[in-house]
Parts: structure tokens; C-alpha cells; sequence
């Protein structure tokens, strides 16, 4: 070349351009050695894209290996063969990747994810035998951060369709056993429960320690994405419960009450686990807010749904004891010709022995709205009553029977298992029927007013009408006092919206 540049004469076929020539060889080699491993289709092996990369994997750090350790002596030092090899590698793999993202699908995306991410671990560049580091060579990465999100994405895609397909057959599962004659199994608690919550969650923890091998970026949308389709799930699984639950009103089968039990301890475990998951994964920044309040959205959608399910086990046991509360303040009643008490009772009690199958929290919800609705049934039938109470031995008598019955029945509800403090706040509506009952047994009746404006301090929100149906037991009192009474009460409009006791859910007809 120096010859060439004095005497301007250069020999044919010169200059040779090794140096370029060895590395355009060593380029096709490298390509051939990356392309060339792939030894089965995905309609052959549902795993080749492992096997590739694996194989890839192998190939690309024995050869860089060989390079370092036995092909150094082998080229001029000006060649840089090491590093110059080690770049031809990079150059060509992320070539070839970057054709092959193109052709992925499914569970792919994340493959291959995992292998990127593992790229410049220990068993590949960190190699203690390599040592490379692509920031100490100025390399880029071997996908662009585009082609990185775009397979994000299109792995959350594959997740959603996963989670519709996974869920929809979990619930179609479990209401197909709604139908079968085996109650629910019990769990280590004693407390029914279905395979539902575990599946579920089984389901999002894989999900969630696949995507941790890539990035937390990846976990927080994996996460972001669970919550929303849990919030989903319970949506559907709340339309299947209300479908059992019609169809069972319909013509009464078995197996509801364990069954719907099991549905409230199930929605009690996916909102804890769900509550687990987010302590677990929380962190403090920007987008907490909106992860929180995912979390929040899929929480009240199964409060909702088990709020739901305790109401239609008081709604089963309601059809089989109102019959007899409604036969409460009849004529039949008071003479004692028809047995209300000890029926309801036994039915209660027959119903006690499936509830002590729920969870606490559930057992303590059941056990209030149970109060609620008996006590309400109760004081409702008494004030629908029109039986005629002449003398002061006869209200004495129907006030001591109503206390009596209703104590029994509490007592009974008392048996449920709770963890209801007596200071909990949480106020026994049963203990309205004794101060009810004061008014049959009061004898001074110029005491009347002032004993409804005591009684209106503790229940601000009973009416007229209840105080007027009440007193019509009592032939003592003429018509236009009862009048009086309606006429000294507060307006509707002037009843604080705010404060409901128990007379706020009964209606006078």
C-alpha cells in the first residue's frame, strides 16, 4: 500500500482486505450459529422457543469462550479478536431477535422476556469465564425499549385472555357443584369453603413471580391487570350466586344453605388474600394511588357479593319462620292455641347447626341482620294486629308473652357462634319489644305523652302510624286520643334522614 501510494503502481487483486474479509466470514458463521439451532416448530413442541434460546444460549457462550481462552494467539493483536467477537455476537443475536419477536405468540412474549433479562446475567455476558458488560462496551441493548414495551403488552394481552378463559371456568365449576347433593368441603378452620379463592389467587401469584423475573414495571401491570379482572370476576360470580339463588326460591333445593355459606367464606378469602397482595407489593409513589384504588374497587365488589349471599341466607330462614311470627298478637296466639315460640326455635336452632360452618366475620354479619329481621318481623306482627285488649289482666298478658317470645328467640340467635363484644355499639334490636310493651301495660294514662316523647329520645325515627297502630290494642284508649298522639308527632319531612333504628324498616299498612 505504501508502494502504491509513491509509485501510484498497486498489483491485481491487492489489496487482499483480510482483516474485513475474516470478519465477514466470522459474521456468517456467527449468523448461521444463531439461526441454525432451531430444531423444532412450534406445532412440533409447544416449548421450542426454550429450547432455542437455550440451545442459543449454550452455542453463544462456548463459542465466546473458545474466543477467549484459545483463539487470541491465533490474530494479530490489531484484530481485538475478543472484543470484536464478543460485539459480532451481540450485533447478530439482536438481528436475529429482532426478526424473531415478530413471529412469537401466547406465553412467548414472556419467554422471551426472561431470556432478555437474563442476557447479561451470570449465565450468559456475566459469566465468571466472560465477564462481559454491555456498558462497559458501549452496546445498546438487543431490543429497543419499543420492541421491549411492545412485547409487555402484547404478553398482557395473552395474560387477559387468560384470566377470562381461567375465571369463567372457575365459576362455571363451582355452579355446576351448586347442583350436586355433597355440601361444600370444610377447611382447616372447620369453616365451608370451595376451591374458588385458591385457584384464583394460584392463578395471579404464578402470573405475578413470572413477571418478577423481568421487572417490577412488569409485576405492578401484572397486578394493575389482576385486580381489574378480579373486580370482573366478582361481578360474574355475583350473577351466578343471584341465578342459584332465584332458581332455588323458585323450588327450594338442599343444599343452599351450605352452599351459599361457602360462597360468603369464599368472598372473606379472596378479599384477605387480595389485602395480603397488596401490602406485599406496595410501594410509595405516583402510582400507588391508582393501585389502591384497584385493590379498593375489587374489595367492595366481593364486600357486596358476600353482603349479598348473608342476605339470602336470612332470606332462606325468613320463609320458614315468618309464617309463624305472623301468627304473633292473634287471638289464637293469646290463648295459646297455636305454637309460635318453640316452632321458631326449632327451626333456628336446626339452622344454627349449618351456621357455625361460617367464618367469624360472617357469623357476626349474619348474626345482626338475623336480630334485625326477626325483631322487625316480630314488632311488625304485633302492630298489624287488631285484637282487642278490654281489660288491664289481657295487656298485661299479651306485653308478658311478647317479652317472654322475644327473649326465647334471641336467646336462641345467641347461640350463634360470635365474637361480638357486648360495648362492641352494636345495639340488640329485641330489646325494643319490652319498652313496646310498656305502653300496653301502662295504667296511668296521663302519663302517655310524656312516656312517647321518652321513648321518640331513644327512636327518633319511629312514626305516628307505629304509635297508633300500637295503642289501637288497647280499647281503653278512644279514637281521638289516638288522633292526639298522630297529631303530636313530628312530621316525616322532620325525621332526620340520617338516623334509621329499627322503625325505619317497618311499614304500617
Amino acid at each position: 500500500m505504501k508502494r502504491a501510494e509513491s509509485t501510484g503502481f498497486m498489483s491485481q487483486g491487492r489489496p487482499k482486505n483480510w482483516k474485513k474479509r475474516v470478519f465477514e466470514i466470522l459474521e456468517e458463521a456467527v449468523n448461521e450459529r444463531i439461526a441454525g439451532n432451531k430444531f423444532h416448530e412450534r406445532y412440533e413442541n409447544k416449548m421450542w422457543l426454550v429450547m432455542h434460546l437455550e440451545m442459543t444460549r449454550k452455542i453463544i457462550l462456548d463459542d465466546l469462550k473458545v474466543v477467549k481462552y484459545a483463539c487470541v494467539s491465533c490474530f494479530p493483536p490489531s484484530y481485538d479478536i475478543v472484543r470484536r467477537m464478543f460485539h459480532l455476537y451481540h450485533r447478530c443475536l439482536s438481528a436475529y431477535l429482532q426478526e424473531l419477536v415478530s413471529t412469537l405468540e401466547g406465553n412467548e412474549y414472556i419467554t422471551l422476556l426472561n431470556w432478555l433479562n437474563a442476557y447479561e446475567g451470570t449465565e450468559l455476558l456475566g459469566h465468571p469465564d466472560l465477564r462481559f458488560s454491555l456498558k462497559d462496551d458501549c452496546l445498546p441493548p438487543l431490543l429497543t425499549d419499543e420492541i421491549i414495551e411492545d412485547l409487555m403488552t402484547k404478553y398482557l394481552l395473552t395474560v387477559e385472555k387468560n384470566y377470562k378463559e381461567w375465571l369463567a371456568n372457575t365459576i362455571r365449576h363451582e355452579s355446576k357443584d351448586w347442583h350436586t347433593n355433597h355440601h361444600p368441603e370444610a377447611d382447616n378452620s372447620g369453616h365451608y369453603q370451595t376451591t374458588t379463592p385458591v385457584i384464583v389467587f394460584q392463578m395471579i401469584d404464578q402470573h405475578l413471580q413470572v413477571a418478577s423475573i423481568v421487572s417490577m414495571d412488569l409485576v405492578n401491570r401484572v397486578l394493575l391487570l389482576s385486580m381489574k379482572h378480579l373486580t370482573e370476576f366478582a361481578k360474574q360470580y355475583q350473577e351466578a350466586v343471584n341465578k342459584y339463588a332465584k332458581s332455588h326460591f323458585d323450588n327450594r333445593t338442599q343444599n343452599f344453605t351450605p352452599n351459599m355459606i361457602a360462597i360468603s367464606n369464599n368472598c372473606s378469602s379472596l378479599m384477605d388474600n387480595a389485602l395480603k397482595f397488596q401490602k406485599e407489593y406496595r410501594k410509595d409513589d405516583l402510582n400507588q394511588l391508582k393501585m389502591d384504588n384497584a385493590f379498593s374497587n375489587m374489595i367492595k365488589s366481593f364486600e357486596k357479593l358476600k353482603e349479598e349471599s348473608i342476605g339470602y341466607l336470612i332470606k332462606e330462614i325468613l320463609l320458614d319462620v315468618d309464617c309463624e311470627i305472623n301468627k304473633v298478637g292473634s287471638i289464637e296466639w293469646l290463648e295459646g292455641t297455636v305454637s309460635v315460640v318453640d316452632n321458631v326455635r326449632l327451626t333456628l336452632e336446626d339452622y344454627l347447626r349449618d351456621y357455625v360452618y361460617l367464618k367469624d366475620a360472617n357469623s357476626d354479619a349474619l348474626k345482626v341482620q338475623l336480630q334485625k329481621s326477626l325483631a322487625k318481623s316480630y314488632i311488625a306482627s304485633i302492630l298489624s294486629k287488631r285484637t282487642p285488649l278490654r281489660s288491664q289482666s289481657k295487656r298485661e298478658d299479651f306485653a308478658r308473652k311478647c317479652i317472654e317470645e322475644a327473649r326465647t328467640i334471641d336467646e336462641t340467635i345467641e347461640k350463634l357462634p360470635t365474637k361480638i363484644e357486648s360495648n362492641s355499639g352494636v345495639e340488640n334490636p329485641f330489646k325494643v319489644v319490652p319498652m313496646l310493651m310498656d305502653f300496653l301495660k301502662l295504667n296511668d294514662l296521663s302519663m302517655l305523652y310524656l312516656e312517647i316523647m321518652s321513648f321518640m329520645k331513644h327512636y327518633p325515627d319511629i312514626k305516628a302510624d307505629h304509635f297508633v297502630a300500637l295503642l289501637s290494642l288497647r280499647e281503653d284508649i278512644k279514637t281521638g286520643v289516638r288522633k292526639k298522639v298522630a297529631e303530636s308527632m313530628p312530621p316525616d319531612t322532620d325525621i332526620d334522614k340520617n338516623i334509621r333504628t329499627i322503625f325505619s324498616e317497618i311499614i304500617i299498612n
